[in-house]
């Protein structure tokens, strides 16, 4: 191969690169990787939260009035279309820098071995979740790993990583508060 197609060869391969490394990051972790919400059934139906997606973007929801029940066939998991339905309509308010991202979705592995402790706490005072999201690319589902819960329940994941996202998490809620104002 001459000199200059070499070089061009080897350009190519340098433009090509990040795409195709973004298309198997974004095959692997899904579109959602984190999601904040309130939901209570008690008096009504409430569902209402934000999620950051896998390229940074975060938008909020709102499904007050319309129960969302994904597919029981899985505990813990969630499919992929149950998800994008939970998020139907959602509105992009703002977005976090993608090496971000990737650094906090680099942390939900770590979270997911956490023991998560759930005490009893009241009633009717519904749930206020923290979760993050592992995609199965095999299965088209995501699994739910509670970072931390407050409501009917007091859920804490006892690891660190998780800790870390879920102060994190609260940060990003803040700006999320103020987004909206």
């Amino acid at each position: 191969m001459p000199g200059h197609a070499r070089m061009a060869f080897v350009f190519l391969l340098v433009l090509l690169a990040p795409s195709c490394a973004s298309t198997s990051d974004s095959e692997s972790i899904g579109r959602y990787v984190f999601d904040v919400y309130e939901e209570n059934y008690a008096w009504g139906h409430t569902l209402r939260g934000f999620f950051i997606e896998g390229d940074g973007t975060v938008a909020v929801y709102d499904h007050s009035g319309n129960r969302w029940v994904p597919n029981p066939d899985r505990p813990g998991r969630i499919d992929d279309v149950d998800l994008a339905d939970k998020f139907d309509g959602a509105k992009p308010i703002f977005e976090i820098g993608p090496q971000t991202v990737r650094e906090k979705i680099g942390l939900i592995e770590r979270a997911a071995h956490g023991a998560v402790n759930k005490y009893s706490q009241s009633r009717d005072r519904g749930r206020f979740a923290y979760v993050a999201y592992l995609y199965d690319p095999d299965r088209h589902n995501y699994r739910t790993v509670v970072l931390g819960a407050d409501g009917d329940f007091l859920e804490t994941n006892n690891s660190p990583a998780a800790q870390e996202l879920l102060t994190w998490l609260k940060s990003v809620k803040e700006k999320v508060s103020d987004a909206q104002r």
